[in-house]
């Protein structure tokens, strides 16, 4: 990915359910950002299948 031009994004998150989320990635070992990036890439990855 790293010669891939990235596009940066904000959004609003409730503080409370953001702090939540980190606690539950500091466990999982993982970031914010690679979480995001997984999801996405699941959400792709599965309308593509539908298409088939």
């Amino acid at each position: 990915m790293a010669d891939q031009q990235m596009r940066k994004v904000t959004f609003n998150i409730p503080e409370e359910l953001y702090a939540e989320y980190k606690k539950v990635l500091i466990d999982l070992r993982t970031t914010p950002t690679a979480d995001v990036r997984r999801h996405m890439a699941e959400v792709v990855e599965k309308a593509k299948q539908k298409e088939d």
